[in-house]
């Protein structure tokens, strides 16, 4: 349960980053 937790957050995360990214570069 709280490795599926941690694989969701790192998730997240990584989406949010990735974004980030995204709108940087354009």
């Amino acid at each position: 349960m709280i490795l599926l937790s941690l694989v969701g957050l790192a998730g997240l995360v990584t989406g949010c980053l990735m974004l980030r990214q995204t709108r940087w570069d354009v």
